[in-house]
């Protein structure tokens, strides 16, 4: 992702899709320089390069020792010097990737950074709340099962801190123009395990589509509610019916706590999302009333490697 570095101390900052930088203690980089103006310059994320705007500042924004002109905007790329008004510390462009989304808490100042396209928080290992971003395009917050909705720089409560978050704009699963919208119910899904099942490798293929999701350790928790569902299936159970496990029945036989089993339900459709099936939220169904789970698919099979 975007790191800025500061040269006199080799601070760094992880960029967010938009950083303000000023001598305002509201900014994102705080300066605390005189001949700093309180909002003096922001950088912003394009979708395929960094650009430098000055926000009219008093003393001139500098881009390797030029200045640019007041309120002018200038790409930034890798290895680029910044400086905010002649006599403030220089600042470079250490990383000019594209940025993550992130969360910074404000009591603390940790930063929690997404993985796979999920943002958990206060932690991976200490799962409360998951933010991530739906089929289309918005970011949700997810806590004990209740959703609601986020937005860059919004904040959310997490263990009695306040997070802020910095969230991307990018949508996930975006599709090339010209491709077609694929669905869940057009595929046939194939899951394939050794006989220790530590490995469990995914393929779907229809509609002329096909996609290799490969082996991931998130693939265990369907495999267990595909087998349910073939199960039902076979007993010629009503399709309405099939496949329900009851949440605690399901966690006893992964050996997994909720907030963890929630993570891998996100990985796995964030990784559908991604492919471009533009229903992956349906991969795994809930029934909430009677805390009961099910996959989502209904043409699948399961074979041992």
């Amino acid at each position: 992702m975007g790191v800025l570095r500061r040269s006199d101390t080799d601070k760094v900052h992880e960029l967010p899709a938009t950083t303000l930088i000023g001598r305002s203690r509201s900014c994102d980089i705080h300066i605390d320089a005189a001949d700093v103006s309180g909002q003096h310059a922001v950088l912003r994320w394009t979708g395929s390069v960094w650009e430098l705007r000055d926000l009219q500042s008093r003393n001139g924004t500098y881009v390797d020792g030029q200045r640019i002109d007041p309120g002018a905007t200038v790409v930034v790329p890798s290895g680029a010097t910044l400086q905010f008004a002649r006599r403030s510390s220089a600042w470079i462009i250490a990383d000019a990737s594209e940025p993550q989304p992130l969360a910074r808490c404000l009591e603390s100042g940790v930063i929690a950074r997404a993985d796979d396209g999920l943002l958990v928080l206060p932690s991976p290992q200490q799962p409360q709340t998951i933010i991530y971003q739906d089929a289309a395009g918005r970011w949700c917050s997810e806590t004990e099962g209740e959703l609601s909705q986020v937005a860059d720089r919004g904040e959310v409560l997490v263990d009695g801190q306040i997070w802020r978050l910095y969230l991307s704009g990018q949508v996930v699963g975006t599709q090339d123009s010209g491709d077609r919208p694929v669905t869940l119910a057009e595929l046939r899904f194939r899951f394939a395990h050794s006989r220790d099942e530590e490995y469990v490798e995914l393929r779907a293929s229809g509609g002329g589509c096909e996609f290799n999701f490969e082996s991931h350790a998130d693939h265990y928790p369907l495999l267990i509610l595909a087998r349910a569902r073939l199960a039902d299936s076979a007993r010629q159970m009503e399709p309405g019916e099939q496949g329900w496990l009851a949440r605690s029945e399901l966690l006893d036989m992964l050996k997994m706590d909720r907030p963890h089993l929630n993570i891998s339900i996100h990985r796995a459709r964030q990784r559908l999302l991604r492919a471009g099936i533009v229903d992956a939220e349906s991969l795994v169904q809930r029934r909430r009333r009677h805390s009961e789970l099910r996959l989502g698919l209904h043409n699948l099979e399961v074979v041992a490697l």
